[in-house]
């Protein structure tokens, strides 16, 4: 039962329309919207369709498909001038990867040749200071050539 000391002034009450009302019904919280029109019937005259907008959406569509067709095409020459540019590129690791291999046959070869050097050197060393021993001053010593 309403409280009797509560007066309530209908006048400044706005009247709702029954569509605002569903309105208002349909938008409230989190679940805006969510109708079941299983059993609808739509009929012809309860639609209204603007067909110069749709028909502006679709020549829109059309025209942004044919700048994706003209991109697609400039990306595919883009992808073969890469795949030569690749190809390439690995011809010319492959060149290098025979010239180091072929440097590296000379080095192992200057390496012993090297060695073999260092060899002939401590030789030559031990005959100088073997003809070093001989000589004394200016003079031959015949008695160390004898050893």
């Amino acid at each position: 039962m309403p409280d009797p000391g509560v007066t309530l002034d209908l006048t400044q009450a706005k009247a709702y329309q029954t569509k605002e009302v569903m309105n208002k019904v349909l938008n409230a919280g989190g679940d805006a919207l969510k109708v079941d029109i299983d059993n609808a019937t739509i009929t012809a005259g309860d639609l209204e369709i603007d067909t110069d907008a749709l028909e502006a959406k679709v020549d829109a569509t059309n025209t942004k498909l044919d700048a994706m067709i003209v991109d697609l095409a400039a990306m595919e020459v883009d992808l073969a001038a890469l795949e030569v540019l690749q190809t390439s590129t690995n011809s010319k690791i492959d060149t290098m990867d025979a010239v180091l291999d072929a440097s590296l046959v000379k080095q192992t070869a200057m390496t012993t040749d090297l060695a073999a050097m260092e060899v002939l050197l401590i030789a030559i060393k031990a005959t100088t200071d073997k003809l070093d021993a001989c000589i004394d001053g200016t003079n031959l010593n015949v008695a160390t050539v004898a050893q």
